[in-house]
């Protein structure tokens, strides 16, 4: 059940039609390294509300999983499994 499942690596989230750019982040063979990383998650986490900014880093940085982070966030595990899509949507888009 997707529900009960950790989320994915961020990087893997955002760029997951680009297997390539996921290898060379998993691998640290980009050339700017965590540093570059973590920028452009503090940039794209700052693109975001304080309820998707939260959620976010529940699933992707604590390992919650939706239902987790629904009973924190006062939503149901379907309201976060929408939300959690439409905000990946948009650092996605955020990331071209």
């Amino acid at each position: 059940m997707e529900s009960m499942r950790p989320a994915q690596r961020l990087e893997e989230a955002l760029f997951e039609d680009d297997t390539e750019k996921v290898t060379q982040l998993k691998d640290g063979r980009d050339e700017g390294g965590s540093l570059l990383n973590r920028l452009l998650c503090g940039q794209l986490l700052d693109m975001l509300s304080s309820t998707e900014r939260l959620l976010i880093i529940m699933r992707y940085f604590q390992g919650k999983n939706q239902t987790q982070a629904g009973e924190r966030l006062g939503l149901t595990q379907v309201q976060v499994s929408r939300l959690e899509k439409r905000v990946l949507k948009r650092l996605r888009e955020a990331c071209r």
